[in-house]
């Protein structure tokens, strides 16, 4: 029988020690309100969204050079911590060919950052802006017409627990055979490994922002388990 627990306990069992101590390092290191940017920011593109993700741009420059960094060093800083939560929300979508993204991260750690708060300001806008242009262009080059069907069919049956492939295509009339190689030919992940992904990603807010357990969530976003929820989790 499958038995509900709390969210503590699924990230127990979600995290090893070390990579719980990582975690707790990187919350340390980055205001969480910063992160929350960066997630919406990579989510919203993802979703086609690129005005609402460019429209954070200025406030979380705004957020990154606040009065609490006195020094040009830890404000470089949090706009690198900035960055790397860029690039680790866009490494959660495994289609997307990061090799390929401009290498800001390493660019501005290796630049000397500016003592002026406008240059500064200026300095993290632009070097957002060219990350998020870059995964959006990425995810842009990807909007073949029948993957993004496919895709909208997949988000609105995030639930069902019968979303084969086969299923899937015969709701949107082809082969399973030309659907998996679209997959795999159009974002370099299978069929299979792209659902348990946008499930995983789409129940992120429910561990975060709701006390259900994960039994809960799990049958809510179409897992029969909350084990198997768990083993994509960690996958």
């Amino acid at each position: 029988m499958d038995v509900g627990f709390s969210y503590k306990e699924a990230m127990d069992a979600l995290h090893s020690d070390k990579e719980r101590e990582s975690a707790e390092a990187e919350k340390d290191s980055l205001p969480t309100n910063i992160q929350m940017q960066a997630h919406r920011m990579i989510e919203w593109i993802y979703q086609g969204n690129m005005s609402a993700a460019e429209s954070l741009i200025e406030p979380t420059a705004d957020l990154i050079l606040n009065k609490q960094h006195s020094t040009a060093i830890q404000a470089k800083q949090v706009c690198l911590d900035f960055l790397l939560a860029l690039l680790n929300e866009i490494g959660l979508y495994e289609f997307v060919d990061t090799s390929s993204l401009p290498d800001v991260y390493t660019r501005l750690s290796q630049e000397n950052f500016p003592q002026s708060l406008s240059e500064q300001h200026d300095l993290v806008l632009n070097a957002v802006a060219e990350l998020i242009n870059a995964f959006h262009a990425s995810i842009s080059r990807q909007h073949n017409p029948h993957i993004a069907r496919a895709r909208e069919y997949i988000q609105s049956h995030l639930s069902d627990h019968d979303l084969s492939l086969s299923s899937t295509a015969d709701a949107l009339g082809m082969s399973g055979s030309y659907l998996s190689r679209l997959f795999s030919q159009s974002l370099n992940i299978n069929y299979s490994a792209y659902v348990n992904q946008v499930r995983i990603q789409a129940s992120l807010k429910d561990l975060t922002a709701s006390a259900d357990t994960i039994s809960v969530i799990a049958e809510r976003y179409g897992f029969s388990s909350s084990r198997n929820y768990i083993y994509a989790f960690k996958k």
